[in-house]
């Protein structure tokens, strides 16, 4: 027993010290960080690298850098002389913002006071533009508003009701709905922000009490307009909202919506606002509202989207509709081709209606009417017939001799007149060959930079016609045999070219050299065809070799493949370019040119102008370092959107907004752009300079 209980001591020695050694390395492991953990142990300031937005009379919008999240926020803030009674009301509507969470409510992110006790909050940063600004732009034409246009606005109307009624559903009214209050993103986000007048209803913490007698700046929420005690925005706030009786419901709400939907349907709000603030509110009051048609009658407004915002505008709030759902639901019957609540249609309008939702079934059903009728009659018919039948049958048995030789005539005067008519067709051919070589020329020097699939297809049509046209002329074949060519059929344009090639005896040539490595119907592999347009090097081909170029980008899958064509022409049109750099990704759409001697981003194509070499590739990022381009017109055509002309011999980009529309970063060296040039103060244009 005493030698079992010393196994067993030193066992547990063991079993101890192994115990001992993991804690050791575990604690080692505990002590070890990672790099995100050392990062945001380093943070001394969470929100730096301030860029400011907007400035207004209260309160100022900034981007900034979330140093915790590494992303960039808007921060809003009040200025620095502001009084300390207003930051009650700025963190009333940063809170009730941050109750909601909803696709179109603009989303905040912190609240808080900084290291001076000034409150700030943070929100998504948001991008695009005012949903008042694009309903500008849709009404430049004073006719009405295109289809287009209006499905959009329709669409962003739809989304916008989507966030009111969750807010609804929340208890959160907003009261301050208009064009300026909404943002629409590039890629069709729609967003609804500026919550200062909101309340949450049953809530008296949001129900304004003491902070609705300060005076205050009307910048502070949200561009509102106050008068005496009254919040909100002439034009579009409701008429209750005026009476400040604090009794507003979700219906204010929904007369705010109505109101946008006015705007976005005529280009002007409801109430016209050429007075003063004081009779713009008498007329909201006194329900003084023009409807759509009546007041623009020359413009094309539809009836049924027309009664849907003068519903939602109805004076008394019991007269509006019920809920934003029911208003969304209007506006989709609408689109859906459906009569809508408040235009109360007939019964002439539905059936109007339905028959414009339902048209290819009730042309169907016509049609389907129309031959039952018609088989019909003729059943009908041919049993009144069948009488008279029976006795033509005896007649026509009777002169069935005479019929055949009818027949027989028939037949060969019609093989005289087919002989005739190709007869015809080789006179019509010799006779207008000018003309026919004009319009085939046309068709492959002119029309093919508008679609060269197209007008090649068409071209050796004609072609076609005018060989089966037994015509002695012997151009057809060489004007195919260019037509195959160009279409990277190397064995059809060699075939084409040996009957007569003294105009195409170069292109014969290069046709011949690369045949065996063409497969018909097929294109070339890009090495093969950058080869090929290498050995087309006189000067009078090199358009032949663009319409090439574009050719291959219809066809050809691959941008990254298509890059090699466009490398190989750029290197015909710049002969003396060392190409040291030449790197395309497809991914991110971008290009880096490099090497002596090119000089030339656009060929000069006959009776067509100069061509921009690199439109094919649908170019995003351009990178010209060390490179001959000397003026931005080389780039005119582009839809580039990030340039860097560093180590380029460009200097003059006064001309950037008119050749690079779409630009919005330009990346410079010190010095290479004049300090006069009007490119530093180009709109929306971020320049680096490095």
């Amino acid at each position: 027993m005493k030698g079992h209980s010393h196994k067993d001591e030193s066992q547990a020695e063991i079993s101890l010290e192994t115990l001992f050694d993991l804690a050791e390395a575990s604690s080692d492991l505990i002590e070890e960080e990672g790099p995100l953990t050392e990062e945001l142990n380093a943070v001394a300031q969470r929100y730096t690298e301030f860029s400011l937005i907007a400035s207004g009379g209260m309160k100022i919008i900034s981007k900034v850098r979330d140093n915790n999240t590494g992303r960039y926020v808007a921060i809003a803030q009040l200025h620095e002389d502001a009084p300390k009674e207003l930051y009650e009301p700025f963190l009333r509507e940063a809170r009730l913002t941050a109750l909601l969470d909803h696709p179109n409510i603009i989303s905040i992110h912190n609240i808080g006071l900084d290291e001076y006790g000034a409150p700030f909050f943070t929100m998504k940063l948001r991008g695009g533009q005012g949903l008042n600004q694009l309903i500008e732009a849709c009404h430049q034409r004073k006719t009405g508003l295109k289809p287009v246009d209006l499905d959009r606005l329709l669409e962003i109307f739809l989304k916008i009701c989507d966030g009111m009624a969750y807010a609804h559903s929340e208890g959160v009214v907003h009261l301050d709905i208009k064009p300026e209050n909404i943002q629409v993103g590039i890629y069709g986000e729609v967003i609804i922000f500026d919550w200062g007048l909101g309340k949450v209803l049953g809530d008296p913490s949001y129900d304004g009490g003491e902070f609705d007698q300060i005076l205050l700046n009307p910048d502070l929420l949200n561009n509102m307009t106050q008068i005496g005690q009254v919040r909100g925005t002439p034009g579009f706030m409701a008429p209750e909202q005026i009476e400040c009786k604090n009794k507003v419901t979700p219906r204010a709400d929904i007369y705010s919506l109505g109101a946008l939907l006015y705007t976005m349907l005529t280009g002007v709000p409801p109430i016209e606002l050429a007075g003063s603030v004081h009779d713009a509110l008498q007329r909201t009051k006194d329900g003084a509202i023009l409807s759509m048609r009546q007041r623009f009658p020359d413009v094309e407004i539809p009836r049924g989207l027309a009664a849907v915002g003068m519903k939602a505008l109805a004076l008394h709030p019991r007269n509006r509709y019920e809920s934003v759902e029911a208003l969304r639901k209007d506006v989709v019957n609408f689109m859906a081709g459906r009569s809508t609540l408040a235009e109360n249609a007939g019964f002439l309008k539905e059936l109007n209606l339905f028959y414009k939702r339902n048209l290819k079934i009730c042309m169907v059903i016509l049609l389907f009417s129309l031959v039952t009728s018609a088989v019909t009659f003729s059943f009908m018919l041919g049993l009144h017939r069948s009488k008279a039948k029976a006795d033509l049958a005896r007649a026509r048995a009777e002169s069935s001799e005479r019929v055949a030789l009818r027949e027989k005539e028939r037949a060969e005067n019609a093989l005289q007149l087919y002989r005739e008519q190709k007869e015809g067709l080789s006179f019509f051919v010799e006779r207008h060959f000018q003309e026919l070589r004009k319009e085939v020329h046309a068709q492959t020097d002119v029309r093919i930079f508008e679609n060269p699939v197209l007008w090649l297809d068409e071209a050796r049509a004609y072609l076609d016609r005018m060989i089966r046209s037994e015509s002695r002329a012997l151009w057809p074949y060489m004007q195919r045999g260019y037509v195959y060519f160009m279409m990277q059929d190397l064995n059809a344009a060699n075939r084409d070219f040996a009957q007569y090639d003294i105009n195409a005896e170069d292109l014969h040539a290069v046709s011949r050299k690369f045949a065996d490595q063409a497969v018909s119907g097929q294109l070339l592999d890009p090495e093969t065809l950058g080869a090929l347009i290498g050995e087309i090097d006189e000067p009078n081909r090199r358009s032949q070799a663009v319409i090439m170029l574009l050719y291959d980008r219809e066809k050809r899958e691959s941008l990254t493949d298509h890059a090699r064509i466009v490398e190989a022409v750029l290197a015909a049109y710049n002969d003396q370019w060392q190409a040291e750099t030449f790197d395309y990704d497809e991914g991110t759409s971008s290009l880096r040119l490099g090497g002596k001697g090119l000089v030339r981003l656009k060929g000069a194509v006959k009776d067509f102008g100069n061509y921009p070499l690199l439109r094919s590739l649908d170019l995003k990022v351009l990178y010209l370092q060390r490179t001959r381009i000397n003026n931005l017109v080389q780039l005119d055509g582009l839809g580039i959107e990030e340039l860097d002309i560093r180590g380029s011999r460009i200097r003059d980009c006064s001309r950037s907004s008119e050749f690079l529309p779409n630009l919005k970063i330009l990346k410079v060296s010190a010095g290479q752009v004049p300090a006069d040039d009007p490119v530093w103060v180009r709109e929306g244009l971020q320049i680096i300079v490095e």
